[in-house]
């Protein structure tokens, strides 16, 4: 499971009270030290996570997502579906240009949703039913809340 929190500074995180992300991160893999490349919006940004190459290579340079380039550099669930078209994907976002433009149909289950709140009862719905291979959810709120109201901890 890949978890994906648009906007939210590690700093923010770390005394923040969470505790099913602290859970998480306690018995999971965590990346306080991922890197962006020099374009920080969203297309950009979320194709470099997904695609594992930056800008220069997968060509999101705004989130327009015209002139991209996942032919050659597609995203995490191309790769998973190439590698073992049996293995289950899915992805759960709240900015539907994720699953619209970058996974696109490669993820074997995908559903856009307009909330976080949304993300975690789909995600917890999905799972009571079914055990997929993978999962990448993403959470926007707290993106939302930072452009509205600044990105201070």
């Amino acid at each position: 499971m890949i978890i994906g929190i648009d906007g939210c500074r590690v700093d923010a995180l770390q005394i923040a009270n969470t505790p099913t992300i602290d859970n998480l991160i306690a018995n999971g893999i965590f990346s306080p030290d991922a890197l962006n490349d020099d374009i920080t919006i969203s297309g950009p940004g979320w194709s470099a996570i997904l695609c594992g190459v930056w800008s220069n290579k997968h060509l999101s340079v705004d989130n327009s997502f015209v002139g991209t380039d996942y032919i050659n550099y597609p995203p995490l669930f191309k790769r998973i579906e190439d590698f073992d078209a049996n293995l289950h994907t899915v992805s759960i976002c709240n900015w539907n240009p994720i699953n619209d433009f970058i996974i696109q149909n490669y993820a074997d289950f995908k559903l856009n949703v307009s909330s976080d709140s949304a993300v975690s009862a789909e995600a917890s719905t999905y799972l009571s039913v079914n055990n997929p291979d993978m999962m990448f959810l993403h959470f926007d709120d707290v993106d939302h809340a930072g452009h509205a109201y600044g990105f201070s901890p």
